[in-house]
């Protein structure tokens, strides 16, 4: 197997086996930045931490005390937010969800109010959902690829 070398950004280098993930690189370094890095720049695109590295790179870790780091953070909580309503409220149709400077949110379109003990019932969910240990992982589509997603999935304001 072929090898890549990968660029710190105090400018140290190691090298591994290509196809290696960030993750994988983080807990090479050590396992506090395998726990607290939430996503990673490689040749300065922002990646997953689940993404191969398959040429030579350079390589940056983000964790909730970087912007970049709290931006994915919040953006991943905005689809679990998400993702917890539609299993609650399966009639729920959601606008833009992003991230912002101090938290996220998501446009819903829901046949009723929701009262504190709904926002309770979702909190309480996204908790469950998040124990699950599902990956979060980002997908890029082309713009009529991601239109017949929504379409298919009878989500009209995507």
């Amino acid at each position: 197997m072929s090898k890549v070398t990968v660029t710190f950004p105090d400018g140290n280098t190691k090298e591994y086996e290509s196809g290696v993930t960030a993750r994988e690189v983080a807990s090479s370094i050590s396992e506090g930045l395998a726990r607290e890095a939430l996503a990673a720049a490689v040749n300065d695109r922002q990646v997953d931490l689940d993404a191969p590295i398959a040429e030579d790179a350079t390589v940056r870790f983000f964790t909730f005390k970087d912007p970049e780091g709290r931006h994915v953070f919040w953006h991943s909580s905005s689809h679990l937010m998400a993702h917890a309503v539609q299993e609650l409220f399966p009639e729920a149709k959601f606008g833009v969800g992003p991230a912002i400077e101090n938290g996220f949110y998501y446009d819903i379109d829901i046949n009723r109010r929701l009262g504190e003990d709904d926002l309770e019932s979702i909190e309480k969910k996204m908790k469950e959902l998040a124990k699950r240990d599902e990956t979060f992982a980002r997908k890029e589509l082309a713009k009529s690829e991601a239109l017949k997603f929504f379409a298919e999935k009878g989500d009209p304001y995507k």
